[in-house]
């Protein structure tokens, strides 16, 4: 984890970017949405705010919004919610001019919420294979066996191996309590699809009492 010193909020800008002249036209869902965002946010409202441009941007997704729900969230105080956007912003538009000013910010609330993070050790049979959080699109964050630091929350574990099936596995990690994760991968030689036909859409799947899918 890398720690820094937070960006003071700038006050003399009531919004957090333009987006809001540029957002887009024909769609009233979208525009209604944004327009409350402004307006929560004319009053001092940033997590509505915040609140109202994710139901914008769920109508019309526009990835640069994703820096201003951040930036609302921060303002707001809810430090986890505003890391969290920050990095999709970072994500999902890399060319942005305003990455610099995401990864200063998120190295600012890493270090105001650092005393929360919870060390969790991820540990996998055979060894060596490449771990994911989450989404395989964020990158790999190491190779079994590794320790890291996370936020108490929910995950999803991703461990990937030449040669073997990748694994997904659930993760809960809880505030004040550190986490072991261990994998089990096995030969792409020892399995065989398996084809489930169930006559209701949306059925969960267990196999050994964990669900599947």
């Amino acid at each position: 984890l890398i720690f820094g010193v937070l960006l003071s909020l700038s006050e003399s800008v009531l919004f957090p970017t333009e987006s809001f002249a540029q957002a887009e036209q024909g769609n009233p869902r979208f525009e209604a949405a944004m327009e409350q965002s402004k307006i929560a946010a004319s009053q001092g409202k940033h997590a509505e705010a915040a609140e109202a441009m994710r139901r914008a941007i769920s109508i019309t997704p526009v990835a640069e919004y994703l820096y201003d729900i951040a930036l609302f969230y921060e303002r707001a105080k809810d430090w986890r919610k505003a890391l969290k956007y920050y990095q999709q912003f970072i994500d999902r538009a890399p060319g942005d001019s305003r990455v610099p000013e995401a990864i200063n910010r998120i190295r600012g609330l890493q270090g105001r919420l650092q005393n929360q993070y919870e060390e969790v050790m991820i540990t996998s049979q055979p060894s060596g294979a490449y771990l994911y959080i989450n989404e395989r699109a964020n990158g790999s964050v190491g190779q079994t066996p590794h320790r890291m630091k996370l936020l108490p929350g929910t995950y999803k574990i991703i461990a990937e191996l030449d040669g073997y099936v990748p694994t997904i596995q659930p993760l809960k990690l809880q505030a004040g309590a550190s986490s072991q994760v261990a994998l089990s991968l096995y030969s792409e030689k020892e399995v065989a699809p398996v084809r489930f036909l169930i006559n209701r859409a949306g059925a969960q799947v267990y196999i050994d009492r964990r669900l599947k899918g």
